[in-house]
């Protein structure tokens, strides 16, 4: 039996939201179960929601992405499901070496 991925988008454009949630919303197994504008709103969604994967940018208000992953994965220790994926518009080194060792499944 198939299963839908259930997902969280983070990012502080409201566009990029938009587009990323059109876009698996076009295919099958996906589904946007929850949008944040900021690392704090990221963090209360994932626990809130529980999703299969965070979507996360790493450049955002309030708190940025990589220190919003780490609360969340501190605050759902007992959570099953931990996979997050980090997205940033300016790779850079410094960026790529402190996701390195965030815990990120992906970026």
């Amino acid at each position: 039996m198939d299963r839908t991925i259930r997902i969280v988008v983070a990012d502080d454009h409201p566009v990029v939201r938009i587009g990323v949630r059109n876009m698996l919303g076009a295919g099958d197994g996906f589904e946007v179960v929850g949008e944040a504008a900021d690392g704090d709103e990221a963090i209360t969604h994932t626990l809130e929601l529980q999703p299969d994967v965070l979507l996360l940018d790493l450049i955002m208000p309030r708190l940025p992405g990589l220190e919003a992953m780490r609360c969340t994965l501190e605050r759902a220790a007992s959570c099953s499901r931990k996979s997050s994926l980090i997205i940033c518009r300016q790779p850079s080194a410094p960026f790529s070496r402190a996701t390195t060792g965030s815990a990120a499944s992906a970026w």
